[in-house]
């Protein structure tokens, strides 16, 4: 699949090209600025890029910081002595507001009520997530290495499993191109309906590319968010969503390593597949492209008890820029993702 991957991304760079030419011609007129912009998404619930997003390698959004709470503002006056008990009828002026049947209110009291001023404050550096559920990590260092964990004894264990891979187009904006663009897409990629169930039991078709190794990301300040919720039945869902990242490369199997952080966990696509594709197409020339990785998201469903994963789920999407030339500079723009369901575990 990872050649269909990369003939889509091309195609996007090409098609761009080639349809914004003819949309010139007709036009009668050459715009070396013209802006061909293509979103390629999975499914309906996926997030659609705004169409005129033409930004190469966009900054990644850090995460918010949530704002301490302040501490409870102690009482000005903090009296020495006990509260009389209930049915104690002096209120002397120094003392603590007595019980329910004392209408009187010193001046010198301490404010009754809920105000707990011996609580401390929640510290600012507490965890978004939520609270823990049956021991399952909240903190985002602990669920990447709770999914390294699940993912290096999934790999370790498993048998046969099921794969599919494939891309989808939508909410193309290409004028009067559209049509033609709808027409072409799919040839050069696999849509949903397309995709075979592949059958499956080498452990390397799981990414990242590798036999024994279920996660080379080791940065956890490269995860953008991440949760681990607890299904009951003995299972839990770890979800990680990463940082941007510019034209990271995939994991190597013969170095066991890889020089970018989303190809730790994803089936990155190399630079060198897409020169490769756009050089069949000679008379193309590529000025220079930026493939930006943006909220790459896996989802794994796990057995608790002896850390098999049941069910997977990794969407990629990838935004390109590129510059290119035929007879004027064109610049191509639009999102290609990459889908993958891994299920029907056998281990």
């Amino acid at each position: 699949m990872k050649k269909t991957f990369a003939r889509a991304l091309s195609a996007l760079i090409l098609l761009s090209l080639v349809l914004s030419m003819a949309a010139c011609a007709n036009a009668n007129t050459a715009n070396p600025d013209n802006i061909i912009s293509i979103s390629l998404i999975y499914d309906e619930n996926a997030a659609v890029p705004a169409a005129n997003d033409n930004t190469a390698t966009p900054a990644a959004t850090p995460a918010a910081t949530p704002a301490a709470t302040p501490a409870a503002t102690p009482a000005a006056n903090d009296p020495t002595a006990a509260p009389a008990a209930n049915n104690d009828t002096t209120t002397p002026t120094t003392a603590a507001p007595a019980a329910n049947n004392d209408t009187t209110t010193p001046t010198t009291a301490a404010p009754s009520g809920n105000d707990n001023s011996d609580t401390p404050a929640p510290s600012s550096d507490a965890p978004t997530e939520a609270p823990a559920s049956n021991g399952l990590p909240t903190a985002p260092a602990d669920i990447l290495a709770k999914y390294t964990e699940v993912m290096n004894q999934t790999k370790a264990d498993i048998t046969h499993y099921n794969k599919k891979e494939w891309q989808t187009v939508t909410d193309l904006n290409l004028g009067a191109a559209t049509s033609v663009v709808n027409a072409l897409i799919p040839q050069f990629m696999t849509p949903e309906d397309k995709a075979d169930i592949q059958d499956r039991d080498d452990p390397h078709n799981i990414p990242p590319d590798s036999d024994t190794v279920g996660c080379a990301l080791t940065d956890p300040s490269f995860v953008k968010s991440a949760s681990c919720e607890d299904l009951g039945n003995g299972q839990a869902k770890i979800t990680l969503v990463l940082q941007d990242e510019a034209d990271p490369e995939p994991y190597n199997r013969d170095t066991e390593s890889t020089p970018s952080k989303t190809g730790g966990i994803f089936p990155c696509m190399p630079r060198q597949s897409i020169l490769d594709e756009v050089a069949k197409i000679s008379v193309i020339k590529v000025n220079s492209f930026v493939l930006t990785y943006k909220d790459c998201t896996v989802v794994a469903t796990y057995d608790t008890a002896n850390n098999h994963v049941s069910e997977m789920h990794y969407t990629m999407p990838v935004y390109v820029d590129a510059s290119l030339k035929l007879l004027f500079d064109i610049n191509a723009t639009g999102v290609v993702t990459d889908y993958i369901t891994i299920n029907n575990m056998t281990y």
